[in-house]
């Protein structure tokens, strides 16, 4: 279990699709008493399943707050396809255009797809679109 800022990453043990719930193998005490969809339809928890077979991962410096960056650079008329990846620990906290996804200046990439991404331990936002169409 990892907790930031009221957020929680938990190990499911199972998942029911048709129904439509998830199985943990944690106490009440760990976890509290989360809202459910039947109960709360406007507090549901949000699942997601965070594995991704290609992973990005940075290797941070001493002060911890800088990682990687993945730029799209300057690349007019080139629909580009990033799709079923995590990038971890990318970002760099405090320092403009050093974010972990940034399309920079590419003008019009029509037809680029960017989905079912996991951008996990950010130090600077996520997804950045500068300069692009």
């Amino acid at each position: 279990i990892k907790q930031e800022d009221n957020q929680k990453i938990l190990t499911l043990a199972s998942v029911d699709v048709v129904e439509g719930t998830v199985t943990v193998n944690l106490s009440k005490s760990q976890i509290g008493d989360p809202f459910t969809l039947k109960l709360e339809p406007m507090m549901a928890a949000e699942v997601a399943s965070l594995n991704r077979p290609v992973k990005f991962t940075s290797v941070k410096d001493n002060s911890g707050a800088h990682g990687g960056h993945l730029i799209i650079y300057h690349t007019p008329h080139v629909a580009q396809l990033l799709e079923g990846v995590e990038v971890r620990a990318f970002g760099q906290s405090g320092i403009l255009g050093r974010y972990p996804i940034h399309f920079h200046h590419s003008q019009n990439v029509d037809g680029s797809i960017i989905r079912k991404n996991v951008v996990r331990d950010s130090e600077q936002r996520c997804i950045v679109v500068h300069g692009t169409n």
